[in-house]
């Protein structure tokens, strides 16, 4: 596999990954490997990207010391390439160390091209030159791997010290190998960046010196005449004929049509026509292909005609190679944020599934008869894990976001019922602090827009979420009207909180930004709402920002694009929705007509999950688990509705709704609906693609799933007859 592969697949961070402790914070571990994904990307300094591999060698083994030396290309002496966490003068001293059979960690495992284990630098013979000097800074322990190229070759060490006498694990190692591996591709991605300034630099230098080929052409007469550097472009003597045949004639095979229609359409044109356009060509010389750019123009007479024809060639060849290889950058670094949004829709299925049964069981829990101290216990569980959720959601809309995943509505919508459910959700939040909390709503904006609401709501929840955060007592009012634009409409988030200084309001807008670290350990937080908050108003076309001194409290403000709809009053939206989303504790109500639903899903605590809900409606439910079992169970028996998990073993749910749909149906089409924990932008229409009729995002609460199933209680028919596939015949 090439560089640019392991790139793509994200094995090396995956590897550094699998070694992590299991309870390493899942976002310390997306920003890490972000970063370096980013840095080798997009061609940043080599150094920065060496320094955030150390980090995150030194976060998934928290007691090492990591640090990267590179070999100088005379092969005998190693330079300091990233160690941020040995000290400043124990760095200095190793810089420029010559490598040897007895020079210490580092400089026997370049020499010997192979790894050099130290678990005691105060007993170890390798240790004898350095050893007082490393024991002054209390350096104990050091093991190093050699960095080596394709070829075998030295490029330098990483290395882990400890402060206290160790022996290596194979988790060490575990570390040590794949970081080696990323810091070989950081240094091929660096040699490739300096291949290709080295280039450019050429051909600024060749450009520079060289001068331009030129033509002058008698428009009556046909005579020509062709610079002696034109001809030398050409790879011709100075004495050797050119002219305007000989000229295509160099021209390559599949140019020649093309440039000899042009040029002849330019010199025959009226007026002081222009000439511009790159040509490929053959030098008569060698044979070898070159770019030139030509341009020319025509000179008119007195009388207006044209009657020369004057213009000049240059050798764009280098110019061209150079576009080529940034083009291929630019492939690579898009392909390396498509791998890092795969990794995310990755992540997000693995959290968000057991999120789905901690929420659901918590949530089933508090529907029983509890006493205080329990209830009390369950409502403390059901609330970490809605606020871990609101953490993983914020992390999962950054990266939607990046991707331009984020696909935004256009349907119609009324405003005030969208800013009044938004306050009347967090109204409870503000009553426990005792903060008053109101909204205010100009006449004239309570209508019906088009746009999308639920990006609305979530701006509106993250702005007002946090002035009720960071206000201890006072209040928090929320204030629509017109902007001085017509066309737009004006939101204000007014608090009496701790305010901000102007350096804290410069970067509050940036991704993982609180307002200081003492704030932070505080109030908790990641600093991420305000970030996606901006990201979403300008995706819908709007501006934001706010004013605030440090003590003053803060107002933060929003505008929007909002067109009113046509001809639509707000009782016509009632019904559909568009107000505040049931958060999934209603009381649950017996089902009107109980279904028949087969439930595929490979999780057990999700399926037992499921069962409970649908069950405590009176629904029988059948459970599978994986898509081959879904398929055999609707072979064998008729159901209203299928409930479908995206990602199983054996076989996926994309894979049996296929199969499902092939066999087709006698009286009817059964339901399918997707139950998946993917949350990249798009899923929805990939799975209705699929065969599938509806989607439902985990976590899953009960009234959002018993909703859906009650949508398809009108259309349950107790008889199937589904046709065997002739691929499923024994």
């Amino acid at each position: 596999m090439n560089d640019a592969a392991e790139l793509r697949a994200l094995g090396l961070s995956e590897d550094l990954i699998r070694s992590a402790r299991a309870d390493l914070p899942f976002a310390a571990l997306l920003d890490a490997q972000s970063r370096i994904i980013d840095h080798m990307a997009s061609g940043r300094d080599l150094r920065e990207t060496l320094c955030e591999i150390t980090r995150l060698v030194e976060t998934l083994a928290p007691q090492a010391l990591c640090t990267i030396l590179l070999l100088q290309p005379d092969g005998r002496q190693l330079r300091l390439g990233a160690a941020p966490s040995l000290p400043a003068a124990f760095n200095q001293a190793v810089d420029g160390l010559e490598i040897g059979p007895v020079v210490g960690s580092c400089g026997t495992a370049a020499w010997r091209r192979r790894p050099v284990v130290v678990s005691d630098i105060a007993t170890d013979p390798l240790w004898e030159l350095p050893r007082d000097f490393a024991l002054s800074f209390g350096l104990r322990a050091c093991w190093s791997m050699p960095i080596l190229d394709e070829r075998g070759a030295v490029l330098g060490t990483v290395a882990m010290y400890y402060r206290q006498i160790r022996e290596p694990t194979g988790r060490d190692w575990g570390l040590l190998e794949p970081a080696a591996r990323l810091i070989r591709l950081a240094l091929a991605q660096q040699r490739k960046k300096d291949e290709l300034c080295e280039a450019e630099a050429r051909w600024r230098i060749a450009a520079d010196a060289t001068r331009l080929g030129t033509f002058d052409i008698d428009l009556a007469t046909g005579g020509s005449h062709w610079s002696d550097q034109f001809k030398a472009i050409l790879g011709l003597r100075p004495d050797a004929p050119l002219g305007r045949e000989r000229l295509v004639a160099a021209m390559h095979r599949e140019e020649q049509a093309r440039f000899a229609a042009a040029f002849e359409t330019w010199l025959c044109a009226e007026g002081d026509a222009a000439y511009g356009d790159d040509h490929r060509v053959q030098r008569f010389d060698d044979g070898t292909e070159r770019w030139i750019a030509v341009t020319g123009r025509l000179l008119l007479d007195p009388a207006g005609r044209p009657y020369r024809a004057i213009g000049t060639c240059s050798d764009i060849t280098e110019q061209k190679r150079r576009e080529a290889d940034l083009a291929a950058a630019k492939t690579e670094a898009e392909r390396a944020n498509v791998a890092k949004s795969e990794f995310v829709v990755t992540v997000s299925h693995e959290i968000r599934t057991p999120m789905n049964g901690i929420i659901g069981m918590t949530r089933l829990l508090l529907e029983m008869p509890l006493t205080t101290q329990q209830r009390d216990y369950a409502e403390s569980v059901r609330h970490s894990a809605e606020g871990l959720l609101t953490v993983i959601n914020d992390i999962l809309d950054i990266a939607k976001l990046e991707a331009g995943k984020v696909e935004l509505e256009t349907i119609d919508f009324d405003l005030a019922e969208i800013v009044e459910g938004a306050v009347d959700l967090l109204a409870a939040k503000a009553r426990e602090q005792a903060v008053a909390l109101d909204a205010t709503i100009a006449p004239s904006c309570r209508r019906v827009y088009r746009g999308d609401p639920t990006r609305l709501r979530q701006i509106l929840l993250n702005l007002v979420g946090n002035g009720i955060k960071f206000t201890e007592q006072g209040s928090v009012a929320v204030t629509v009207a017109p902007a001085d634009d017509p066309a737009r409409v004006r939101f204000e988030i007014v608090d009496t909180g701790i305010g901000m200084s102007p350096d804290v309001c410069a970067a509050l807008f940036e991704k993982f930004t609180e307002p200081d670290s003492s704030v932070a350990r505080r109030f908790g937080g990641t600093g991420l709402g305000f970030a996606i908050s901006r990201q979403l108003v300008e995706l819908m076309g709007g501006q934001i920002g706010l004013r605030s001194r440090l003590g003053g409290g803060s107002t933060f403000w929003f505008e929007l694009l909002l067109a009113p709809a046509a001809a639509l009053d707000r009782r016509d939206l009632a019904g559909r929705g568009g107000g505040v989303a049931n958060d999934g504790r209603a009381v649950v109500e017996a089902a009107a007509r109980p279904l028949r639903v087969l439930l595929a899903e490979d999780n057990k605590i999700n399926q037992k999950l499921v069962v409970a809900m649908l069950s405590i409606a009176g629904h029988s439910v059948e459970v599978v688990n994986n898509g081959e079992e879904a398929v055999d169970a609707v072979r064998r028996r008729s159901f209203d509705l299928i409930l479908m998990d995206i990602q199983m073993p054996v076989m996926d749910g994309l894979a049996a709704t296929a199969r499902i749909r092939a066999m087709g149906a006698g009286e009817r089409r059964v339901p399918i609906v997707a139950l998946t924990a993917h949350a990249m932008g798009g899923a929805r229409e990939k799975y209705l693609a699929a065969g599938m009729d509806d989607y439902l995002a985990k976590p899953l609460g009960p009234g959002a799933l018993l909703a859906k199933v009650a949508e398809y209680e009108p259309m349950a028919e107790r008889t199937v007859t589904l046709q065997p596939l002739a691929s499923d015949a024994r």
